[in-house]
């Protein structure tokens, strides 16, 4: 055994010292090589991307400031046309950065320009243009998104500075169309290395200038290459530009350097492929790897020489922990519940009984193999190791309805007992599972069984509550009837003979006071409110089946609309379907549900808004009439009793108006529906069958 112990701490030493070889090189020298390679690189193109950053930059704010130069002139601060004509195009003549010039007033009109034909630009305002409104509005200088003009072969962009007067305040912008052509030539002729690519976006990602690619050559013209969707440049969009960083782009590594142009917010970006960065550090690894290899076989010689003394112990080592496994099987295998023994650490079994076999549908060689992550759903594993770790330290013996997954996929239930074992110098958890699934489904049935119950008595108590509350609606609607025959025409006729008084008087004064003839009004009024109740009750109280015959929905709609009076901060808005079949219905009942509705929407919107009203044909033989508010909506605890009798929500009214609409509607074989949002306004939907066929 000494010897065998000498050469095992042999074979050891050769295995370390390898493993030590291999980290150290695979995780310090190729890393190292590997990162000093990308800083090098990153260095250069941080030396390029800022060059080339810089004069793009420069050459901006030179422009930006022969502009702001240009627009503090006497001739362009004054406005005075004659000279600023002149001025501009001499301005344009003879200089390579403008192409051209425009001026605009303080109205955001084109007034002058070095063009020949201003016309084009004189149709009208742009005021409302960010070439306008940043310089004029905001006193800062504006760079447009750069542009292409076929005509001309030019590549430009726009800037605008404000025009300001001798006391300060803004009286127009000059704007000029600045050439980029020699900027996208420096890009283009920038010294660069090998598979090094250089290249300028503007702010929404599109190409102004690439050193790889002839831009001028690419068919839809130079600015139609659109890097938006490059990680680097999206970065620059979300405003993290200026940065440094790895990425892959359509399988491809690379590793770029990108820098702001200030003046514009373009991106000079400088990238290379990670490839070519990492060519050194991948030679060195694959040297590495031939190393790593030779050390490895020669290790592998070493251990071939001890191997069959080394095998040779594991053969009896395994025949005694079988002889073990024997012995503990024997006194298991007889338990009638299932015995599973698993180690504490890697929490894998060590041995299990025939009941613990038969139970999951493994055989003991299978168990032998599996661990507790094995025989328990997933869903339920974090649950499972949390008791079994209390159950190791003590704290718990039983862990109840535990689910158990057998080799099938099915789940039973188990309460596990537990106590640790000490085997050998190493402590087990000996876990006993009894199947509680017969008695879990016994429990759930009596569950279900009582909220069943509770569920039927729950429906009928609501039925009985609901059959109440009709009982006492069907009351108040009688009472309700009564009340309206019996009450409706004794009130009439008071009613009209205060409203011929008030007539009389208003005839018979002259000259009445204000107050006089206010109180008559509010008399007149009032008389007319009470009428309409009246109505409204008698109208519920002896509801008349419709009198039928070919109509016209729309002119229906359209008279409602007409004779309703409309405040002026509300706005109507009509979608009235000309071409809307007739239908069979009672025209004054018709009116009568849309005045109804529309006179709702109105008052509704107590602060104005708009009242849209909808007429269509959404299938054969079907019509329908939307109206819609932009009030405050109806709590949706109001909408189940919206059309009920004597329901309301408003300050004044009895609740008939919505349920008389109701009838009407359900008298015509239709439906009315309502939508409404808290704080977005109502939608009342009338539906009604054209009646048409039916009649045929």
């Amino acid at each position: 055994m000494r010897s065998l112990s000498w050469r095992v701490k042999l074979i050891s030493l050769f295995v370390l010292v390898l493993g030590a070889s291999l980290l150290f090189q695979m995780f310090y020298i190729v890393p190292y090589i590997r990162e000093k390679a990308i800083r090098t690189t990153q260095l250069h193109q941080e030396e390029i991307a800022f060059s080339v950053a810089r004069e793009l930059d420069s050459d901006l704010n030179q422009s930006k400031d022969r502009l702001i130069e240009l627009s503090t002139r006497p001739e362009v601060r004054s406005m005075d046309f004659p000279r600023l004509h002149d001025l501009i195009r001499v301005i344009t003549q003879g200089s390579y950065r403008f192409e051209s010039l425009f001026v605009m007033n303080a109205d955001g009109w084109f007034v002058e320009a070095s063009l020949d034909d201003l016309s084009a630009y004189a149709t009208k305002s742009y005021a409302d243009q960010p070439y306008f409104t940043i310089p004029f509005e905001k006193g800062e200088p504006y760079f447009a998104h750069p542009r292409f003009y076929a005509t001309t072969g030019l590549v430009g962009t726009t800037v605008g500075v404000p025009i300001e007067s001798d006391t300060g305040e803004p009286v127009g912008v000059l704007l000029a169309v600045v050439r980029l052509n020699h900027l996208i030539d420096l890009v283009t002729n920038y010294p660069l290395e090998k598979e090094m690519v250089l290249y300028v976006v503007d702010r929404e990602g599109t190409v102004v200038a690439h050193s790889a690619i002839d831009l001028f050559a690419l068919e839809e013209g130079p600015l139609s290459l659109d890097y938006s969707d490059w990680p680097m440049v999206q970065a620059d969009i979300a405003g993290k530009g200026g940065e440094s960083q790895e990425y892959e782009y359509e399988g491809t590594a690379h590793f770029c350097t990108s820098a702001i142009v200030n003046t514009s917010g373009w991106e000079v970006v400088v990238t290379t492929r990670m490839h070519v960065i990492l060519a050194e550090s991948s030679a060195l690894t694959r040297w590495v790897l031939i190393v790593s290899s030779m050390l490895f076989v020669g290790s592998l010689g070493v251990t071939l020489v001890f191997g069959q003394q080394i095998m040779g112990a594991q053969r009896r080592a395994e025949r005694a922990l079988k002889l073990s496994e024997e012995r503990f099987k024997t006194i298991f295998d007889h338990a009638s519940d299932g015995v599973l023994i698993a180690g504490t650490e890697d929490k894998t079994f060590f041995m299990g009984n025939t009941t613990i076999c038969e139970m999951l549908g493994y055989t003991p060689e299978e168990i032998a193999t599996l661990g507790i992550a094995d025989i328990h759903p997933e869903e339920s594993l974090p649950d499972v190791i949390e008791q079994f770790e209390k159950q190791l330290h003590g704290e718990i013996t039983l862990a109840s309805d535990t689910p158990v997954k057998r080799k099938d996929g099915s789940v039973f239930l188990a309460d596990i007992h537990t106590s640790p074992v000490t085997l050998g110098e190493k402590t087990y958890l000996l876990g006993i599972f009894r199947d509680v699934t017969e008695r879990k489904r016994t429990e759930e049935t009596l569950k279900e069984y009582s909220e069943r119950l509770e569920e039927r008595v729950e429906e009928r108590t609501k039925e009985l509550r609901e059959a109440q509350e009709q009982l006492v609606r069907r009351e108040k609607l009688a009472v309700l009837g009564q009340l309206a025959g019996g009450v409706g025409h004794d009130l009439r006729n008071p009613l009209s003979a205060i409203k011929n008084a008030a007539y009389f008087l208003n005839m018979a004064l002259e000259k009445p006071d204000p107050e006089v003839k206010e109180t008559l009004e509010i008399l007149k009024k009032e008389v007319g409110t009470s009428e309409a109740i009246i109505s409204s009750l008698l109208d519920f109280a002896r509801a008349k089946p419709p009198t039928k015959r070919k109509i016209g929905v729309s002119e229906v709609l359209q008279e409602a609309l007409a004779r309703t009076a409309v405040p002026n901060n509300i706005e109507v808005l009509q979608e009235i379907s000309e071409t809307l079949p007739e239908i069979l219905a009672d025209p004054d009942q018709l009116r009568q549900v849309f005045d109804n509705i529309i006179l709702n929407g109105i008052q509704a919107m107590t602060e104005g808004g708009q009242l849209t009203v909808k007429s269509e044909a959404p299938a054969p033989g079907r019509v329908s009439v939307s109206i819609t508010d932009t009030g405050a909506g109806i709590p949706e605890e109001q909408l189940e009793k919206l059309f009920e009798p004597l329901y309301t929500a408003k300050a004044k009214g009895i609740g008939l108006g919505l349920a008389i609409v109701k009838t009407l509607v359900e008298g015509h074989g239709g439906i009315i529906e309502v939508e409404s949002k808290m704080g977005k306004g109502s939608t009342f939907t009338v539906r009604l069958p054209t009646g048409i066929a039916d009649e045929a």
